[in-house]
């Protein structure tokens, strides 16, 4: 099952950055999937690395996509991204307890995901 399940009411208005959040869940629910204990550290920490690259790479098209489109909360975008990035990368730097960790880490992305688009993201809607 799951962890996350798409809505439509995550939808933000640009095919291309709704199927690159799809994505992002996707990535989400595989970390999920692969917390059980006869899964290899090293399969988690490499679901984990595709994950961190690939939320950068959104961050990046998005961001570039809200500069095309003189989106005027750019800047404001820009600081929760990084603010992101400098979590998830904390929690990944976390060695103490690594299933703990980890299930933190998903926690996080997970709640800061639904958060982020559902209020930050929606923002941009009318101008794209």
């Amino acid at each position: 099952m799951d962890y996350v399940i798409w809505k439509d009411s995550f939808n933000v208005g640009s095919i291309e950055m709704d199927e690159q959040h799809k994505s992002f869940l996707g990535y989400i629910n595989a970390v999920h999937a692969a917390l059980k204990p006869e899964t290899p550290r090293t399969e988690i920490d490499s679901i984990l690395d595709k994950l961190t690259n690939y939320i950068k790479e959104h961050f990046t098209a998005e961001e570039h996509l809200l500069y095309l489109k003189h989106y005027p909360g750019l800047e404001s975008q820009k600081k929760h991204h990084a603010y992101f990035i400098t979590e998830l990368d904390h929690l990944k730097s976390n060695e103490s307890n690594q299933s703990l960790t980890t299930q933190n880490l998903l926690t996080f992305v997970r709640e800061w995901f639904i958060h982020h688009i559902m209020t930050e993201d929606k923002k941009y809607a009318e101008y794209i």
